[in-house]
């Protein structure tokens, strides 16, 4: 009886091991790819694996790997990877272009070793190299977190309530500044002209779908209620660019989460007449603060942040909306405002079906 040992390694191999085209469409997706990012293969297969893997911010990185593998053949790297629960992956990995018969790049195969936990000894290892003598006549905690502000090593000891609260503010100041570096680096790419923008049909909704379960936990915690409306019973087609509208979609929904405190954040699909244009309307209403009719000309300029009332004590950079009207632009769209002070709020995201 004839072995397929190639099918055999892939399936056994504990590393992610991914076939994409050259464009990063995933063609084949291993067992140890599902371990390590979480992704079935039914859910990666088709889509884009930067779409997938890659953390805001990170994209021209993962598009230099990709360039040196497609010029030099193969290329290695380590870097830092997103798993489907959003827990970040440090990953050891290469690329390695696959041609034809004529010299032309068919595939791009990733091997991508998850070495999270190697990190977290190595990072440990050097603060027991220099800090040994204290750690050891310290009754305290030690706590190690990421650029992220994500706790990833902790040493044994009381953490007191002064410290506790210390360690929050720094994970809290660590995620602001990792997203404003985020947002004026997509700010500097479209100012600059140097975002690619790849038009396809995106299945409508199913990525609002998508987009609302990856919030249920924040939105649980809360106590919120989300929801979706389609109002045609088929998908809506639409020519777009996937990473764009769903970086859009993910701004407009994380405000409407984070300006709530009771009722729901909906996301309603639709097609309507914007401005003598058909449009497809992506309208994202909440029951939450709302805004005041002299705030909303600032709603869209870089760098602004309500003065009204509790907005003051929600965390932001005051690009998000800027950055995702320019987004919207780049797609041909727009993004529409309606709402009030103490009524909450619905933005309305419109893109052109022509």
């Amino acid at each position: 009886m004839a072995i397929d040992f190639g099918s055999l390694i892939l399936k056994e191999t504990p590393d992610a091991v991914i076939l994409t085209t050259p464009g990063g469409e995933v063609l084949c997706w291993s067992p140890g790819a599902v371990a390590v990012f979480g992704y079935d293969a039914d859910e990666a297969v088709g889509r884009q694996l930067d779409d997938l893997i890659v953390p805001p911010g990170h994209g021209a990185e993962d598009d230099a790997v990709r360039g040196r593998a497609l010029v030099d053949g193969s290329a290695s790297y380590e870097t830092m990877r997103r798993a489907k629960d959003g827990a970040l992956v440090y990953v050891d990995g290469s690329a390695k272009a696959i041609r034809d018969a004529a010299g032309a790049a068919e595939y791009i195969l990733w091997s991508k070793k998850d070495v999270t936990q190697l990190k977290v000894l190595r990072d440990a290892q050097l603060l027991e190299a220099r800090y040994g003598g204290l750690l050891e006549s310290t009754p305290d905690a030690i706590v190690m977190v990421n650029g992220g502000g994500r706790v990833v090593m902790r040493l044994p000891g009381p953490l007191n309530e002064p410290q506790d609260k210390q360690l929050r503010t720094i994970q809290a100041s660590a995620r602001h500044l990792l997203s404003l570096i985020n947002d004026l680096l997509d700010l500097t790419r479209i100012e600059s002209g140097k975002i690619e923008l790849h038009f396809e049909q995106p299945q409508c909704r199913a990525l609002v779908e998508e987009l609302l379960q990856s919030f249920q936990p924040l939105a649980r915690d809360k106590g919120l209620r989300l929801a979706s409306f389609c109002a045609t019973p088929d998908d809506i087609v639409l020519l777009s660019d996937r990473r764009a509208l769903q970086q859009i979609l993910i701004d407009l929904v994380n405000n409407a989460v984070k300006f709530t405190e009771r009722g729901e954040v909906a996301v309603r699909l639709s097609v309507a007449q914007v401005e003598q244009r058909e449009c497809v309307t992506f309208s994202v209403s909440d029951t939450g603060v709302g805004i005041a009719a002299e705030h909303r000309d600032k709603l869209f300029h870089a760098f602004t942040q309500l003065d009204a009332g509790s907005a003051r004590q929600y965390e932001g950079s005051g690009l998000g909306l800027h950055l995702s009207q320019k987004l919207a632009g780049l797609l041909h769209g727009q993004i529409l405002f309606d709402g009030r002070a103490g009524e909450g709020s619905t933005f309305t995201l419109a893109l052109p079906l022509d």
